[in-house]
């Protein structure tokens, strides 16, 4: 009677084990995020999710190969599928970082996977759980908000080297016509003179002018300007950017 009570016993336990795996497999290959199980390095279970994100991932792989780990972050995934613990008993979760080939490019992209591991007992054998979630698309648009900040600050920054140069360029100007005039009304100089004198105040009064616009060109771009709809010559928008690009040479 023991013994029938003991196998009896051994049964029920088989069946709530296996009961419990089935239960932990269906919610795992439904979940959003890429799900692991490591043992010895290895791995032993993987979810539909997981292999979305890297492809093919055979059972027993070294976890060290499932994709490319971004070499700064090498070591930390060794760790993160160590039998030990590295992260202490709050196992917080890590960033870590994958280049995964893009095949329009030719090149690599950075795929972004916030990282937690937790241990567990899979198949009656201590392991290491590790889920995976993609951030790649926050981590880019964290990216884009960085630009448009460095852009702000170079639009001010801009603005303020703009206001300085302006100062400066209008007694320059001033200089130039006082010089003209000096010329015009000269008697001790030939004519001769007065037309290279001339030359050279025109030659640099156009030079002055290109400045000024260009400074024209930054104050206005700086300006917080509300978007709207209008229609615009096309042609205007063109010769603009010519002339824009067209201000730093200095005439000779």
């Amino acid at each position: 009677a023991e013994n029938v009570a003991g196998m009896l016993g051994r049964h029920l336990a088989q069946e709530a084990l296996q009961e419990s795996e089935d239960r932990f497999r269906s919610l795992v290959e439904k979940s959003s995020s890429g799900i692991l199980i490591v043992r010895d390095g290895q791995v032993v279970f993987r979810n539909p999710r997981q292999e979305q994100l890297f492809g093919e991932i055979r059972e027993g792989m070294p976890l060290r190969e499932i994709g490319a780990v971004h070499p700064e972050d090498a070591e930390l995934f060794e760790q993160l599928g160590s039998e030990t613990d590295p992260y202490g008993s709050r196992r917080r979760p890590v960033v870590i970082r994958f280049l995964l080939p893009e095949p329009e490019s030719g090149g690599r992209g950075m795929l972004w996977l916030q990282c937690q591991r937790q241990p567990v007992t899979f198949q009656g054998r201590p392991s290491i759980l590790i889920d995976m979630v993609d951030i790649s698309r926050l981590k880019h648009l964290e990216q884009i908000v960085a630009v448009r900040d460095k852009l702000s600050l170079l639009g001010q920054m801009a603005a303020g080297i703009a206001h300085e140069i302006r100062n400066p360029l209008s007694g320059i100007n001033l200089n130039l016509s006082t010089l003209g005039y000096l010329c015009r009304e000269s008697e001790g100089m030939t004519e001769e003179e007065k037309v290279k004198v001339r030359m050279a105040v025109e030659q640099a009064q156009a030079a002055s002018d290109k400045v000024g616009s260009v400074v024209r060109s930054i104050m206005e771009f700086s300006k917080p300007i509300p978007p709207t709809l209008d229609r615009i010559d096309v042609n205007g928008v063109v010769e603009k950017a010519v002339e824009f690009s067209a201000a730093p040479i200095i005439d000779r």
